[in-house]
């Protein structure tokens, strides 16, 4: 699963694709970290702690997550240095 989601935000909002909603690839935890992080967007690089507290994941579980949607080509991450 290598496609593009198009999200669009508003001070107050963040719209979801219903492709997310609907995907039957996403496990309903994949679906909930993909939300939390567009509500970053456009700048979407929150840590783990900061999708722990919007998702009520686990800092674990949501690395576990976060690992799953690279494999499935949905999510690119990037180490952050310092």
């Amino acid at each position: 699963m290598s496609k593009r989601f198009v999200f669009s935000k508003n001070e107050n909002y963040t719209v979801i694709p219903n492709e997310v909603l609907e995907s039957a690839v996403l496990c309903s935890a994949e679906k909930l970290v993909i939300i939390a992080i567009a509500k970053f967007l456009p700048n979407a690089f929150p840590g783990i702690e900061s999708i722990s507290k919007i998702t009520g994941l686990s800092p674990r579980h949501v690395r576990r997550q976060l690992r799953s949607l690279e494999q499935k080509r949905v999510l690119f991450t990037r180490k952050q240095i310092g």
